[in-house]
């Protein structure tokens, strides 16, 4: 399959208060901006999702009885720029060592 073709997507100040699924979407160009946005209910799911390339910001979000998941994501060598420092905030789910190696060449 190729590569996505770099693109962007705004989803600044957004408010996810149900499931969402981000699943086995490629982040491999362009940015994607989750800047400010309020995880509030519900799961966002990033299973088999892939970052290889784009620039995915999560700074200043706001995880407060909703949560993140990203353990399951297929592709984490270019994983989004957090905006937090370690550890994640509680709702907020990473893969594991295994999965955090990369395994699309995009």
């Amino acid at each position: 399959m190729p590569c996505s073709p770099a693109a962007g997507a705004d989803f600044d100040s957004a408010v996810f208060s149900g499931n969402v699924t981000f699943s086995r979407a490629r982040f491999s160009g362009g940015t994607v901006d989750f800047s400010r946005a309020a995880f509030a209910a519900g799961t966002v799911d990033f299973s088999g999702a892939v970052f290889s390339g784009a620039r995915v910001s999560f700074f200043d979000v706001a995880v407060s009885g909703g949560a993140v998941d990203f353990s399951r994501v297929a592709d984490w060598s270019h994983p989004p720029n957090p905006g937090w420092i370690d550890p994640p905030p509680t709702g907020v789910k990473l893969p594991s060592a295994a999965l955090a190696t990369p395994s699309n060449p995009c």
